[in-house]
């Protein structure tokens, strides 16, 4: 109770994440137990169980990844920096702490290495079009870094002024 009352309400972790975590703390205490050294048994009581949340994913079409793309921010500098770094995450296929992070040593010929953070397995991804337009027109270097907070809210921005109308409830 106390391990869900932390990582719920001070911590303010989605449950899914927790739900993670008691997987594996309850593997680890499984893999104790049948090594026959001392664990205590509560790790199988049955209010410790792993909790998630259904979560809903939203995809763009081809069409409407072009429509953001061509969408002409030159108005506003954050909206035109968090449409291209928006370009970068679909294209790439990369989580925000993956493609907020890419430095220009990642870029190998027409592809992007990197080691991705939350698995750290490597991936080479072939560069899209877009990206490589999106790095001309910034001489070569990368769209400023911002936090992933701040790119959630700013990334609504950048899809109400390309025209996306329907509210759409996601994960």
């Amino acid at each position: 109770r106390n391990f869900f009352f932390f990582f719920q309400k001070i911590e303010k972790i989605n449950n899914n994440t927790i739900g993670g975590y008691i997987t594996n703390f309850k593997k680890w205490c499984k893999i104790l137990d049948i090594e026959g050294l001392p664990i205590n048994q509560q790790y199988r009581h049955s209010e410790f169980a792993t909790i998630s949340n259904e979560t809903k994913d939203v995809y763009l079409t081809e069409e409407e990844i072009n429509k953001v793309y061509n969408h002409d921010f030159s108005d506003s500098e954050r909206l035109d920096n968090t449409r291209d770094n928006f370009i970068f995450g679909l294209r790439t296929g990369l989580r925000i702490s993956d493609f907020m992070s890419l430095e220009k040593y990642n870029f190998v010929g027409d592809y992007i290495e990197i080691v991705t953070k939350k698995t750290a397995h490597p991936v080479v991804i072939p560069m899209h079009q877009q990206l490589k337009e999106i790095l001309a027109k910034r001489n070569g270097e990368l769209p400023k870094q911002i936090s992933d907070t701040k790119f959630n809210d700013y990334v609504k921005d950048v899809c109400q002024e390309a025209g996306f109308k329907e509210k759409v409830q996601g994960s």
